[in-house]
């Protein structure tokens, strides 16, 4: 398998959701660095999976999992 790296945004969230780090890593996104730009929340994926089309795939059904919307932001590999 290879190490897929790219970025989702979440529209729906903000730096001041409560409990935002916890419902993500429970919902399956503990390979994922959380982030703030401002009030917009980003996660950074390095997932590993066949195609990249499938760790995409499967960040966002974890993300919307946690009761989040996730929007694909970029593409690193």
């Amino acid at each position: 398998m290879a190490l897929h790296n790219f970025t989702l945004a979440l529209p729906d969230a903000t730096a001041e959701t409560e409990g935002l780090e916890d419902a993500l890593f429970i919902a399956g996104c503990s390979d994922a660095l959380v982030y703030f730009n401002g009030t917009s929340v980003y996660l950074e994926f390095d997932r590993e999976s066949d195609s990249l089309n499938k760790a995409i795939t499967t960040a966002i059904r974890d993300v919307e999992g946690a009761g989040f919307k996730a929007q694909l932001e970029t593409v690193s590999s």
